[in-house]
């Protein structure tokens, strides 16, 4: 594996610990800590299936499956995120609609390399 998947998933890493860290102070805690770790999951599985064959041998093509519920569940976590910041009375409306936009560009930013690294891998070894 190269030296910039390490670095990504360290980076990734580092920003689950801290999401769980903040998600650890909420209501319903267990749904939001489960669904950023199984996120972790799903990204380390799908970036080492990419680099080792081995590894996407024993998951095969459900591979696509994890990348699909993976997406998903980084939808939903953003949506809540984003529902928390339409709460708030101190921000504006152009304060919300650039931290909307800050927001989801920083999801696509982390997430989507790992989600596509699942697709390829797939196309890859199939």
């Amino acid at each position: 594996m190269p030296w910039w998947a390490y670095s990504y998933l360290g980076i990734y890493f580092s920003l689950t610990i801290l999401d769980i860290y903040h998600n650890a102070k909420l209501p319903k805690r267990l749904v939001y800590v489960s669904s950023d770790v199984l996120c972790a999951a799903f990204v380390t599985i799908c970036v080492l299936a990419y680099f080792n064959q081995n590894v996407y041998s024993l998951i095969g093509s459900s591979i696509l499956m994890l990348v699909g519920v993976g997406v998903l569940i980084e939808i939903i976590s953003s949506l809540r995120d984003l529902g928390d910041a339409k709460k708030d009375p101190d921000i504006t409306d152009s304060e919300r609609h650039r931290l909307t936009t800050f927001a989801i560009s920083v999801v696509v930013l982390i997430a989507a390399p790992d989600y596509i690294l699942g697709i390829l891998a797939d196309m890859k070894y199939t």
